[in-house]
């Protein structure tokens, strides 16, 4: 029950975010670093697909049938009808906006781990160039006050001189090559993103309607690619996924999406996760958008 309780208050909370990321991003779809789906009604054949995801495809013929009758009364009928596919559209939008909060809690945790690791960065670089300058300025000093004329005389102060420009540059290489550096071994538990990738891939932690709709067409949509077809194109083309046609793209994108254990997640890893993962919610908020139009049109 205590489960229960927790998955239906993270919902609440993150549903409620993601409503409004959702409108940024279909308001200003420029932004988004990936392909989203325009902003458009839904025809009567798009509204056939999705109800026939969610499981109401004859209950909205039979309530077409009675429309096309002339005004609809009340009957007991009609509002069985109307009822059951109520419910049924409400747990399809439950099941999404439950799914939506578990993608926010991924990218949250990534969002964490990615400030975890930039502190530590940034605390190291600091820490080299204190050594940086300080080395410089010491070994510096005493050269020049052992340096003497003709400069390009291999004297002691010359000696130091080079000396310190060497360690210089070597700490500035080593300054450098911290802000690269870092891993984080603490996403440990495989990404939302992998079924998406692989068909072998456990996709239990997304619901059925929510599977169904990810490998679903979508509206309008030209090419005759599925939703997760879309996602992987748009995200290889953006070098945020690795290709997996190549046996090192494969084995980083495994890395990346947590299916095999490596040397850990850099910041830039965990950065391409969490843009993976805004595509990924919006296109389940398209999803949505779907559904209220379905319940208005009954």
């Amino acid at each position: 029950m205590d489960k229960k309780l927790v998955r239906i208050s993270r919902i609440l909370v993150f549903g409620f975010l993601a409503f409004c990321l959702g409108s940024a991003s279909l308001a200003n779809p420029g932004s988004a670093p990936f392909d989203v789906e325009p902003d458009q009604k839904y025809s009567k054949e798009d509204e056939d697909v999705l109800a026939e995801k969610i499981g109401i495809s004859s209950e909205l013929a039979q309530w077409r049938a009675f429309k096309a009758q002339g005004p609809l009364k009340a009957t007991i009928t009609s509002v069985e009808l109307q009822n059951t596919m109520n419910k049924k559209i409400a747990s399809a939008y439950f099941d999404s906006s439950a799914f939506v909060a578990d993608v926010m809690v991924e990218m949250s945790i990534c969002r964490e781990e990615q400030l975890k690791l930039e502190s530590s960065q940034n605390k190291r670089v600091q820490a080299t160039n204190i050594l940086n300058f300080a080395t410089r300025g010491t070994i510096g000093t005493v050269a020049t006050a052992i340096s003497i004329n003709p400069m390009m005389l291999p004297t002691d102060g010359n000696i130091l001189g080079t000396i310190a420009n060497g360690s210089s540059t070597g700490l500035s290489l080593v300054a450098l090559a911290e802000l690269k550096s870092g891993h984080s071994r603490n996403v440990s538990q495989v990404s939302l993103l992998a079924p998406i990738f692989f068909d072998n891939a456990s996709h239990d932690r997304i619901t059925p309607k929510v599977w169904l709709y990810l490998n679903s067409y979508p509206i309008g949509g030209s090419a005759r690619l599925t939703h997760r077809q879309q996602l992987i194109r748009s995200w290889t083309d953006s070098k945020l996924a690795p290709n997996s046609e190549t046996p090192a793209g494969l084995k980083k994108l495994k890395e990346l999406l947590g299916v095999e254990r490596g040397h850990g997640l850099t910041i830039q890893d965990l950065k391409k996760r969490q843009k993976m993962l805004e595509g990924l919610r919006v296109t389940i908020f398209q999803m949505n958008k779907g559904l209220e139009q379905l319940t208005a049109a009954i």
